[in-house]
Order: structure tokens, then sequence, then C-alpha cells
């Protein structure tokens, strides 16, 4: 599986991207904005990692990035705001906003369908790029 998270859109509050597979865009992406790849407040740099199957006691079956230089618990989980990530990946199906503030919408629903095309992989590269 060739994953490549392309960032879109800088928005003050957070990125917009696009997880594509195998050269497909699928789903949306949410990240906080780039502040100096610092813990708890940044997206990660851009590069390649690998995604490594994780069992996290908040999310459940998901997904690590592992090799983020000078951080660690990097996870591709659900979420709507970016203010519910400390520097993880949230999935989601479209960019909205949700009470006001900028989100994407059906980050459950689209979760569990990114983690069933994922299903039978434990490792795979991923490689995040900007657009903008």
């Amino acid at each position: 599986m060739e994953i490549v998270l392309k960032r879109q859109h800088r928005l003050t509050d957070c990125i917009i991207g696009d997880l594509c597979l195998n050269g497909l865009p699928f789903f949306r992406t949410l990240e906080l904005p780039y502040r100096m790849n610092q813990k708890d407040v940044s997206c990660i740099p851009e590069g390649r990692y690998l995604l490594h199957r994780h069992t996290s006691p908040s999310f459940g079956e998901c997904f690590e990035v592992m090799n983020v230089p000078s951080r660690g618990d990097i996870l591709v989980h659900p979420a709507n705001w970016a203010s519910e990530l400390l520097g993880c990946i949230a999935i989601g199906s479209r960019f909205d906003t949700l009470t006001d503030k900028n989100a994407i919408v059906n980050s459950k629903s689209a979760f569990i369908r990114f983690m069933d095309k994922m299903k039978g992989i434990d490792k795979c590269p991923i490689e995040i790029v900007s657009r903008v």
C-alpha cells in the first residue's frame, strides 16, 4: 500500500489535507498547524515515516506514525476539530465547519473505512508532503 498525505490548506487553527491510497485521494485529513514540531501543539514535519498498527487506550486499534524526530505517540485516529488533536492526524470524509469551527466531518465512519482498507497491513510507509 502506498500512502501519501498531501497537505492542501493551511488555516490559522488547522491544516486540511488529502490522504491518498495508491495514488487516489480517499479521505480528508485534519492536523494542527506546524509549530516547530513541538509536542502536543504541532503537526509533524513533512517527510517519510512508518505507520505501525497500534492499540491505543483512547482510540482502540489505529495506526501510530513512527520515527518522527523528537516525538512519539503520533496516531492516526478519528476527530472532528484540531482542538481534539495532540499532534496526531485525524481522518474524515470532507472539510466543513461544525459549531462555527473548522472541522472534518464523518470522522468515525471514514476512520472505519480507512482501517478496513488497511486490513492485513501491520506496517506501511507514509509520505507527508505540502501542496501549499
